[in-house]
């Protein structure tokens, strides 16, 4: 005898859950979601920490996070950056730079 089991209710139920959380933001990781549609060209003597401690404040955010934020957004394998790079910064952070 084949058994058929009705999965269609639970499996809602999680998809639902995990659209509602993905909607909210929450990554199940405490790492801050922040929307990353800004720029910022790295200058001469410039490193992946003095960028985001030049934000985290401003972003209420610790250190830690934001360089974590950082590398995760701009796909870096490491901490190691370059003059002339460009990289997505938090647009929150953009605007409240050039005030």
């Amino acid at each position: 005898m084949i058994r058929h089991w009705n999965i269609t209710g639970p499996v809602t139920s999680l998809l639902a859950a995990a659209a509602i959380f993905s909607a909210a933001g929450v990554t199940g990781e405490d790492h801050p979601v922040m929307p990353a549609d800004g720029e910022h060209v790295v200058k001469e003597g410039e490193s992946l920490w003095t960028v985001a401690d030049s934000m985290s404040e401003e972003l209420d955010m610790k250190l830690e996070e934001t360089v974590y934020w950082l590398k995760q957004e701009n796909e870096l394998d490491n901490e190691t950056i370059y003059p002339g790079q460009s990289l997505t910064v938090p647009g929150e952070w953009i605007g409240v730079a050039s005030e």
